[in-house]
């Protein structure tokens, strides 16, 4: 038996549209590997108290053998960290953590996914190539915005340099039942979180690393965006902050 460990909630995308949404998504990053879909019956917002629907979702792709070895050693599942919502409401994006994949799938109008309709696995990562390290990535954050969805990737190397740390961009296809990657934003450092302005073209990234972390500031020009600014957050042996 494996205790629940949620680690994201969403309304449902038409709360963007008017302050009723239907349903509430939670991920469970435990071994469950579910979604649990809540539905929503009153203007407060509040979840039922009936049943939520459960999903079983588990990763369809391979982790690394890094990754591999810490869900052996921890029992972990495929981690479902995040996911987003088209805006749209007609497809969900599922990040995994440890599997560094975006699965996508189509959504009813009450929220229920169908395990069984599987469109696409998207890979957040380039996991291929002649570079060689002892390493592992972990994917972070998921946001769906009207142009597309973004992802954030944070790796640590341990011997090498293959890890990746960035924050990638995928276009929507086929109104978004498709992703293609567009963009991918090299970072300083593992990206936990980011904070996107789309309106002005703004993306921040909050990296952290053995070195001292730091804020990143990437502005978008004609074609992409482009990093334009860092402000480093240093740290003593005490571990606080000094700005």
């Amino acid at each position: 038996m494996s205790v629940p460990s949620l680690h994201h909630a969403i309304y449902s995308s038409d709360v963007k549209h008017n302050n009723n949404p239907k349903y509430l998504l939670t991920c469970d990053a435990s071994k469950q590997d579910c979604i649990w879909t809540y539905p929503i019956h009153n203007d407060a917002g509040r979840a039922s108290k009936d049943t939520p629907y459960r999903n079983h979702l588990p990763a369809q792709s391979q982790p690394s053998c890094f990754s591999k070895i810490l869900q052996t050693m921890l029992g972990l599942g495929s981690r479902i960290r995040r996911v987003a919502i088209h805006p749209n409401g007609k497809y969900c994006y599922l990040l995994y953590e440890l599997h560094n994949v975006i699965q996508v799938y189509p959504i009813s109008p009450d929220g229920k996914i169908d395990s069984n309709s599987l469109l696409q696995i998207v890979p957040t990562i380039d996991d291929k190539g002649s570079s060689w390290g002892l390493y592992c990535n972990a994917a972070a954050e998921l946001m769906a915005t009207s142009e597309g969805v973004w992802v954030s990737n944070r790796g640590m190397n341990i011997m090498g340099r293959k890890a990746e740390n960035s924050v990638r961009f995928f276009a929507y296809e086929q109104d978004g039942a498709q992703l293609i990657l567009q963009d991918i934003l090299v970072t300083a450092g593992p990206v936990r979180h980011f904070l996107l302005n789309e309106d002005e073209g703004k993306l921040w990234t909050g990296t952290n690393a053995a070195q001292p972390g730091s804020i990143e500031l990437f502005m978008k020009n004609q074609t992409n965006y482009q990093k334009v600014g860092e402000a480093t957050i240093g740290v003593d042996i005490l571990g606080m902050a000094k700005y």
